[in-house]
């Protein structure tokens, strides 16, 4: 009868509502999932679910125990109906004790009330005025403003319900406490209509996840996730690690981090099934609620989980091992000029030679026996020997014994020095740099040059990872090159594919491998290790978030949060904090005096030695010659 009359009076005032009457539910599961999820989207709904509750105590435990099992019986997913919904229950035959019965069966619902009205106090009439106010007021004052405090508007519309009522009755609610949850009155109505209210009626809706536990997966990943082990403790810090506790201090959570028994980041398992493994397939598998690690956005990962927004943006490089410095010093006097120098210039001096012979040979100038007899007597450039050690000793600065008497020689052999001037002043600048500064180059500056050197290099990455997933699945014939030399690799070396980074690291610090990482890994490795370098080229670039289960509810209320942080600069406070301060190996790139060794020079004494060489050769020749002629002369 009481909700007959409140049914037609929300009808006349045009109030929407759906009523379920619970003795004809056959499945109350799939009424509250009705209520939870958008029908037309299919998707959670973002409002909070207001329920008011009427009926005997039997059906009104049935309906919380539901709801507290919802999540269990929802196929083993993951909902937020427990925080989302607002639970407001009304009776009046209810004996004293609902609240013993109650405070068991919705004991992880957040928002649970009670307005008890025992039948020998209250009236048919008083009982529907006071719940006909209730649903009446809530409903015009939640379209009339959507951010409606929902407690207030319940307290306002109790005084408004018992006015010239001569009967009074308590409010109760159920809150979180260290021991448990816990009714607590909150409020009384007088015989005389007045209303005193101590707190909210739902006190638990600004409180977060009031304290709820998430099981969060991680793994290890300098500067962003650091594991300690202490007296077999494990503990974990880190740059993700700090923006994990600021989301749990505001939406008031705790949680418990693990890592996956694989040790990987989430890659398929098998493509034809769609199935991940490592953080990735925890997610799908719904294990755990929530990743917290630097797991980076990928198409083929979005379509089996949620991403948060993204805290980090980061590039895809290559470090590889310094060359030996001391291995390439004997070119120390050729470094200062590139081969294709170094060949013009030898190849000018027979040239010029060639030239100068024929210019002082055939030219009219020693055509009158005054100048013939100048030239044969004080000697000239005439003859092939004459003319070539002339033009080297320009090339050396030195010059020769005899210059050439003819306009034309003199006009050849003043822009020969010249050109030696320009050559040899360029040379000797250069000389005194490479002295003084170590050259510090990657072998390779490209993914292209690297795949040209793959005889002498291999390469690999993490094993598991968004780049073992892109190089094995791009479509890029660049990146598929690379994907197919780090399978070729694998077959004989399975720790091209290790997920530890401290693997590959060490297998770049033994030389002829190159480790294909983030940036911001390499740059710490970098900074512990002065032999390593990175290439110049930067590629694949990636955004870094949270992970969530697919179509999480926790994903919406995260995001706001997560948005404001990175507004307020903590980001780049913690990445201050966990990111290296300074290389210690940047001062061998400072030019600066120093002593040059013998190593630096060893070239000298090989050219030195070269000059012995050939000296004592030509000498054999000189006497083989010599001792040839006197025979023949015999």
């Amino acid at each position: 009868m009481e909700t007959s009359e409140l049914v037609d009076k929300l009808s006349e005032e045009g109030i929407l509502f759906v009523m379920y009457n619970i003795e004809h539910v056959t499945d109350v599961h799939q009424l509250l999932h009705i209520l939870y999820v958008n029908r037309v989207h299919d998707e959670p709904i973002d409002n909070d679910m207001n329920i008011i509750v009427v009926c005997k105590l039997f059906y009104t435990n049935l309906i919380l125990q539901t709801a507290e099992n919802f999540d269990h019986s929802n196929s083993g997913k993951k909902t937020l109906l427990k925080k989302f919904s607002r639970w407001f229950i009304v009776g009046y035959d209810y004996c004293s004790c609902i609240y013993d019965t109650l405070q068991v069966t919705a004991r992880d619902l957040d928002n649970v009330a009670v307005v008890a009205m025992p039948t020998e106090k209250r009236t048919a009439e008083d009982f529907f005025k006071v719940l006909n106010s209730i649903v009446y007021d809530v409903k015009t004052k939640q379209h009339e403003n959507d951010n409606m405090d929902f407690a207030g508007t319940v307290n306002e519309m109790l005084l408004e319900a018992t006015k010239g009522s001569c009967l009074g009755y308590k409010i109760d609610t159920l809150m979180w406490r260290e021991t448990g949850r816990e009714f607590t009155n909150i409020g009384h109505v007088y015989i005389d209509g007045h209303l005193e209210i101590h707190s909210d009626i739902f006190p638990n809706i600004n409180h977060g996840y009031n304290k709820r536990n998430f099981l969060l997966s991680t793994l290890p990943y300098p500067p962003f996730v650091i594991k300690i082990k202490t007296n077999g403790t494990v503990t974990y810090e880190g740059y993700c690690i700090d923006l994990l506790k600021e989301l749990a201090r505001i939406l008031n959570f705790t949680y418990t981090i693990i890592e996956p028994a694989d040790g990987l980041w989430g890659d398929y398992v098998s493509k034809e099934n769609f199935t991940f493994n490592g953080l990735v397939g925890q997610l799908q598998r719904q294990e755990i609620d929530m990743v917290a690690a630097p797991i980076s956005e990928q198409p083929e990962r979005h379509q089996v989980m949620d991403f948060s927004y993204p805290f980090f943006y980061e590039y895809t490089t290559v470090v590889v091992k310094k060359p030996d410095p001391s291995a390439l010093k004997w070119r120390k006097l050729l470094d200062p000029l590139k081969w294709r120098v170094l060949i013009s210039v030898g190849a000018a001096l027979p040239v010029v030679t060639i030239l100068i012979f024929l210019i002082e040979k055939y030219t009219p100038y020693y055509s009158t026996k005054e100048h013939a007899k100048e030239r044969d007597e004080n000697g000239g450039l005439h003859t092939w020997h004459s003319a070539f050690w002339y033009m080297y000793g320009a090339l050396l600065c030195q010059g020769g014994v005899h210059l050439p008497y003819s306009v034309s020689g003199r006009t050849l052999v003043s822009f020969w020095w010249l050109f030696c001037i320009i050559i040899v002043g360029t040379y000797c600048g250069n000389l005194i740099a490479f002295l003084t500064v170590t050259k510090e180059t990657a072998p390779f500056n490209t993914l292209t040059e690297m795949l040209d050197q793959k005889n002498v290099y291999k390469w690999g990455t993490l094993g598991g990872s968004n780049w073992d997933m892109i190089f094995r699945t791009t479509t890029n014939p660049t990146y598929r090159s690379v994907g197919d030399g780090m399978a070729e690799f694998n077959k004989s070396d399975p720790d091209v594919l290790n997920p530890s980074v401290s693997a590959h690291i060490k297998k770049v610090m033994r030389g002829q491998y190159a480790w294909i990482g983030d940036k911001t890994s390499i740059e710490l490795a970098m900074f512990e290790e002065c032999d390593l370098i990175a290439i110049k080229e930067m590629f694949i670039p990636m955004s870094y978030a949270f992970g969530f289960t697919d179509h999480s509810p926790l994903g919406p209320l995260f995001l706001p949060h997560m948005i404001k942080i990175q507004e307020s600069g903590l980001l780049h406070i913690w990445k201050r904090k966990w990111w290296p301060k300074a290389n210690f190996c940047s001062g061998s790139m400072v030019a600066s005096a120093k002593p040059i060794s013998l190593e630096d020079v060893q070239s000298a004494f090989y050219v030195c030695c070269i000059g012995i060489v050939l000296g004592l050769v030509v000498l054999s020749f000189e006497i083989v010659i010599h001792r040839c002629r006197k025979w023949i002369r015999r």
